[in-house]
């Protein structure tokens, strides 16, 4: 609705590509409207970091850290760090630099510890490196604030976009006693 009041609001912009992306798993589609964003409004973070989301989805890591990195330069202090950051826990997850997902993970989940996506990269990394005690901790933590996650529920809801990537992440998940 934002949008058709002020097809010009960039914000509003880029918050329907994040929901595009996130719920409805139209990733081309949630790319356009971040493009546009950026071009009405270069300078909103904001923008960069949920157009690195996409990227991210879309399993382009380079475009999606370049995106995030952009984002943090223009806002290192952001409030909603907590949010946008975990970019850079699914970029290192996908690239199986498990080590540097699991150092991203305990930092965003140090600053809003009741943000269940920040748990979900950081664990399948725990999962990965055999780092069960940690990955016990951090379920307990993830299954306090979404009861019901499971594989299937991870499976069912993500919006990456390759098998492989989904898979990939599954079994991080998987190796971190998650649920199937």
């Amino acid at each position: 609705r934002a949008v058709v009041l002020d097809p010009l609001d960039s914000r509003a912009l880029t918050i329907a590509g994040h929901v595009r992306a996130f719920l409805n798993h139209r990733l081309r589609e949630a790319a356009a409207l971040h493009e546009r964003a950026l071009e009405l409004n270069p300078n909103l973070a904001m923008a960069w970091a949920l157009s690195a989301i996409t990227y991210a989805y879309m399993g382009d890591t380079d475009e999606a850290e370049r995106r995030n990195k952009r984002y943090k330069a223009l806002s290192p202090l952001d409030p909603h760090a907590f949010f946008f950051d975990v970019v850079f826990g699914i970029v290192h997850l996908l690239r199986h630099e498990y080590q540097a997902a699991a150092v991203a993970g305990r930092a965003f989940t140090q600053l809003n510890p009741s943000f269940s996506g920040g748990y979900k990269p950081y664990l399948a990394a725990l999962g990965y490196l055999g780092y069960q005690d940690e990955a016990a901790t951090v379920l307990r933590r993830l299954l306090v604030i979404e009861p019901d996650f499971s594989i299937e529920r991870f499976l069912t809801r993500s919006p990456l976009e390759a098998t492989a990537d989904r898979e990939h992440y599954a079994e991080g998940l998987r190796l971190a006693g998650v649920a199937a």
